[in-house]
């Protein structure tokens, strides 16, 4: 089973449509998480019917940002159990009655705000124990080294994250592929960030050990899309290109550095 999230940055043309098309035939993802759709419900409702999914959540843009949509195919079911404009959270059950949650994501881009999304995750968080896979755009990175370009980010802004993912109790995943899932060339220089990820808890990593991701081609978005190859202890995969594997795993005492007091 894959599962596909992807910052489109709009899908208001055919263009944009064909390439996540293309997307969904190659890797088959039972599940797709869009944000940035820049799209109204019935305009989701016809790509829905186009792609060939069986069922749809979405949150519709307000003004000229934002929008998430949720795609899945009739080999699982999915329950909505909360859903805004910064996530969709589900709970995915599969044929064989295996059950997990998802969570697709959108960070605000807001730096002001950013608190109030990681008080979001951190309730998320504490409203379950099931096994449990987050993804998307968050619009934070973890540690300088996952930037390049630019001025180097905040400390605090950072810490912030890293702290709500050790209250979750979620790890990042890591990934095969380039390792900057954002760029875009400002005035003065190229910035390239990893602000796209997907995070696991123990129990989804207990779930399906030998779960692979992938950052895709960059095609028609300043994001990378990710795919995830759930994969069980007996599984194997079954995509061929494969780059590079980076893995992050996190330690109480980060949150306890000087400059991570907030």
């Amino acid at each position: 089973m894959n599962i596909l999230a992807w910052n489109v940055q709009g899908l208001g043309n055919d263009w944009k449509f064909q390439i996540l098309h293309d997307y969904v035939q190659q890797y088959s993802p039972s599940l797709v998480f869009l944000s940035e759709t820049l799209s109204s419900k019935n305009q989701m409702e016809h790509l829905r019917i186009k792609l060939g999914y069986s069922g749809m959540l979405t949150w519709e843009r307000e003004g000229r940002s934002g929008g998430l949509c949720l795609f899945w195919s009739n080999n699982i079911s999915v329950q909505l159990l909360s859903g805004f404009k910064g996530h969709i959270d589900v709970m995915v059950t599969s044929h064989n009655s295996t059950c997990w949650r998802f969570t697709g994501l959108y960070g605000n881009p807001d730096t002001s705000l950013r608190p109030q999304f990681w008080n979001l995750l951190k309730r998320l968080g504490d409203s379950s124990s099931m096994p449990w896979l987050c993804e998307g755009d968050l619009n934070e990175i973890l540690f300088n080294h996952e930037k390049q370009g630019g001025a180097a980010r905040a400390q605090y802004l950072m810490c912030y994250f890293r702290e709500a993912l050790n209250v979750c109790g979620l790890a990042d995943l890591g990934y095969r592929g380039p390792k900057f899932a954002w760029n875009k060339r400002m005035k003065s220089c190229f910035v390239q960030e990893r602000l796209d990820r997907m995070l696991g808890n123990s129990g989804w990593l207990d779930l399906f050990p030998n779960s692979l991701i992938h950052h895709l081609s960059l095609r028609g978005s300043d994001h990378r899309p990710l795919l995830v190859e759930l994969l069980r202890a007996d599984e194997s995969t079954k995509i061929a290109k494969i780059c590079k594997r980076g893995q992050f795993h996190f330690e109480e005492a980060w949150v306890d550095e000087r400059e991570c007091a907030i």
